[in-house]
């Protein structure tokens, strides 16, 4: 009995000295996980973005205030649930831009939070802070969740259907399968292209249940994906519309950069080079680490968590490489992925160093990495924006019926950035290159603009000035098509960019294209 009554008490106290443990491990994660989340918060709001970042941001935003995806507003396939989001928000802060920014923000803040409970769940707590560490200062995911873009919302609701879909294979159960379905098709809605490159994912969620739950799950996502697609197909003007508007795009993108589709090779080598542009800045130095440690110790099986990253992982990155690459930010969607893979390598290799308290060198140099790119891009972006006050503000010396604004078209140019920014000007679209015939294409002004995806425009060789008294030509390109330079006033952008200015000579009514060159000149512009 004197035995007993000495050990209950050991035992007991053992017993509370774990739980006090226990308890205290999960308040400092709990702590950790809300600093986290308020300093990604706090890091977005010096750098948010005023204008539109590339012609993207212009098509949701001409598509808040009047939705039409065979005019590019948004292009197709429409993005419904993006742009639905962004016109309620704007009715908050009365702005359509920095709606669109605030919903990246809060996103950001979002997919940081996801991705450390779905490392939680396919790991430990530990690999969760790290990869939500990691997300929070990687370049490419800071960067966008400055801008009037779709992606950071991509990879909040991506990272949510990949942690759906880990409950539903570990806890399978018509709660699981709703949850999988709802954050699937849901996810759809704000960016289409994902029911395709994410379907291996959400198959993966429905493997372990029951046929019932299974046809629960499908059913769900049928009637989800049909609530936002019937609305999509009708105000695209019907079935046949949005079909052949949505051929196109494919053509636009896909036709022209994957050999397989019929291609150019070096429009492909283009799109590939675009890619590694994005991956290096995305991933930096964290694959290297991850290879080193995947040499230190190489699992012997894949396991359930790596298939899921790997399904998750692999459809993303052959669609970019072989079919179409087409921005920067559309390597937020395997970014996760890359880094829960690398994460988990790392920790296989160096357990120790991963779950202490102490920073891991090689996560350091990896967060050191990411700032340092970070700061390269945040620095882009705030030149981009110091070039659009600059180009404003020199454009305003005049009434605005008194000035034309030249903008490149595609490959970079700006003109579909200055139908949302010089709204009160003309703005005329022009396109070509050394190799292509150079003309223009569309007009826009006040909001409106003759871009249809489905009627590409014909190419003029004139442009009337229709009392135009002052011609603006913006981009680099553009301004090499100026043959003499001296008459122009030359004005640098902080971003690299050139603005030209010319008052128009006495007796000039278009600008002449007809020779590839951009000069002021007496013609009849009837013919287009």
């Amino acid at each position: 009995m004197r035995e007993h009554v000495v050990i209950a008490p050991v035992a007991d106290a053992r017993e509370e000295t774990d739980r006090l443990a226990g308890s205290t491990r999960d308040r400092a994660w709990r702590l950790a996980l809300v600093v986290l989340l308020a300093a990604t918060l706090l890091t977005r709001i010096p750098f948010l973005s005023t204008v539109p970042f590339n012609g993207d941001s212009t098509h949701y935003l001409l598509g808040m205030e009047r939705f039409d995806p065979v005019e590019a507003r948004p292009h197709p396939p429409g993005y419904p649930l993006y742009v639905l989001a962004g016109k309620a928000l704007w009715i908050v802060v009365g702005d359509p831009h920095r709606a669109l920014v605030l919903l990246s923000v809060a996103a950001s803040v979002v997919a940081v939070w996801a991705i450390v409970r779905l490392g939680s769940a396919l790991g430990t707590r530990a690999v969760g802070l790290w990869a939500g560490v990691l997300l929070a200062v990687n370049p490419m995911f800071w960067l966008h969740g400055e801008l009037a873009l779709s992606y950071s919302v991509e990879i909040a609701g991506a990272i949510l259907v990949a942690l759906a879909a880990w409950g539903s294979y570990t806890r399978p159960s018509g709660r699981a399968a709703v949850w999988l379905a709802l954050a699937f098709a849901v996810l759809g809605g704000f960016r289409p292209p994902v029911l395709v490159l994410l379907a291996p994912v959400y198959l993966f969620g429905l493997v372990r249940l029951g046929w019932r739950d299974r046809a629960l799950a499908v059913g769900i996502t049928g009637a989800v994906v049909l609530a936002w697609l019937v609305p999509l197909v009708e105000l695209s003007g019907g079935v046949a519309t949005y079909v052949e508007v949505a051929r196109r795009q494919g053509e636009i993108a896909g036709g022209q950069t994957s050999p397989l589709l019929g291609g150019d090779w070096a429009v492909w080598a283009s799109n590939i080079s675009l890619f590694a542009v994005a991956l290096v800045g995305a991933v930096h130095v964290v694959p290297l680490v991850a290879l080193a440690a995947f040499v230190r110790r190489r699992p012997r099986r894949i396991s359930a968590r790596a298939a899921l990253l790997w399904l998750w992982l692999a459809p993303a990155l052959l669609t970019f490489v072989l079919v179409h690459f087409g921005q920067i930010g559309y390597i937020l969607l395997p970014l996760p992925p890359m880094l829960l893979l690398s994460l988990f390598a790392i920790e296989g290799a160096w357990p120790a160093q991963v779950a202490s308290r102490r920073p891991a060198l090689v996560l350091v140099v990896c967060i050191v990495a990411s700032l340092w790119f970070a700061s390269i891009a945040l620095t882009t972006l705030q030149d981009n924006e110091a070039a659009w006050r600059q180009i404003r503000a020199a454009l305003r010396t005049r009434p605005p019926e008194e000035t034309l604004v030249l903008a490149r078209v595609s490959g970079g140019g700006s003109f579909q950035a200055a139908a949302w920014v010089l709204q009160d000007l003309r703005v005329v679209g022009l396109t070509g290159s050394d190799e292509a015939a150079r003309g223009a294409r569309y007009e826009a002004q006040g909001g409106q603009w003759s871009y249809q995806l489905d009627h590409p425009h014909p190419v003029c060789q004139v442009v009337a000035l229709r009392g135009a008294r002052r011609v603006a030509v913006l981009d680099d390109l553009l301004a090499g098509w100026v043959p003499d330079p001296a008459r122009w006033q030359r004005i640098d952008l902080p971003n690299g960019e050139p603005l030209l200015l010319r008052d128009v000579p006495p007796g000039a009514t278009v600008v002449d294209l007809s020779r590839g060159t951009i000069e002021l000149a007496e013609r009849d512009a009837a013919t287009c």
